[in-house]
């Protein structure tokens, strides 16, 4: 959470000012959806991998979720911001509680099928990584990339030094 407190600003003012909000979600969702579906390969003993996918994880939702904040003004009307925004977690919490419902099923009765807890919890982190980007799709599809945050007078330039500047 340090490191994601760290990069969050950071990463929102550089989306704010080259106008790729859209684009900077996208792309940490996609590297979210990777590393979570790589910790499939997880197995007993792998503690280091595990620990590096699992923060890595971690940094590219929280950064999902800031990007993702920053997009909502606009794809909502202001009257409907407060709307959009509870349905779009009330979704995300449905879509998620009925993946775990069918991961857990598939830990508890997997055995009935040839599949033991350990594969059952490989599949798991594997089928969080393809929803996660799965429920991405409406966005890559539909959502325009919106422009950028015009820069106050005194810019220094380059994004990644404003971004600095204002971000950090």
């Amino acid at each position: 959470l340090l490191v994601s407190a760290g990069l969050a600003p950071l990463v929102g003012a550089y989306a704010d000012i080259t106008g790729r909000r859209r684009s900077l979600l996208i792309a940490v969702t996609v590297a979210g959806g990777t590393l979570a579906s790589s910790m499939f390969v997880l197995t007993p003993g792998r503690w280091l991998l595990a620990l590096v996918l699992y923060f890595g994880t971690q940094v590219a939702l929280n950064l999902a979720l800031g990007l993702n904040s920053s997009l909502l003004p606009h794809v909502a009307h202001p009257a409907d911001l407060a709307r959009a925004s509870s349905l779009g977690y009330a979704m995300g919490y449905v879509g998620g509680g009925i993946l775990l419902a069918g991961n857990a099923a598939l830990f508890f009765l997997g055995r009935r099928v040839g599949i033991d807890g350990l594969l059952a919890s490989r599949i798991a982190f594997f089928s969080v990584g393809i929803w996660w980007v799965a429920f991405a799709v409406p966005l890559i599809r539909w959502v325009a990339e919106p422009r950028a945050t015009q820069l106050a007078a005194g810019a220094c330039g380059s994004p990644g030094g404003d971004a600095v500047g204002r971000g950090g």
